[in-house]
């Protein structure tokens, strides 16, 4: 019986710690020209979860970037952007909390573009 329990425990420990959170996607027509795909792929996974709040309101723009701004910096020193700079990730977080932010406030203007 505790072999059953302590097994069930540790199966339902590993699910839970390999479950993926789905973010928030940046805008691509928000990247600058000379950003990589990379390089906006690991700013979506710093910042993704920022794109969320900034998408269901709970986020301005002024907060969200300080947010992005703060943890792209912290990537940057702890070397974990691949040899990326603040200089390139950080437009790119700017620009994609501006659009998605814009998207919120003016919600016909981009329907009416689809």
């Amino acid at each position: 019986m505790k072999k059953t329990i302590i097994t069930l425990t540790i199966i339902a420990a590993l699910s839970a710690a390999t479950t993926t959170a789905f973010a928030a996607e940046i805008p691509r027509e928000s990247a600058s020209l000379n950003a990589t795909e990379a390089q906006i792929q690991i700013t979506e996974n710093l910042i993704g979860d920022i794109l969320d709040e900034v998408q269901s309101g709970e986020l301005g723009y002024t907060l969200a970037a300080g947010y992005a701004n703060t943890r792209i910096r912290k990537a940057v020193v702890a070397n974990q952007t691949d040899g990326n700079g603040y200089g390139i990730l950080s437009p790119i977080a700017q620009n994609a909390i501006r659009t998605t932010r814009d998207m919120y406030l003016r919600v016909e203007y981009y329907k009416s573009l689809e």
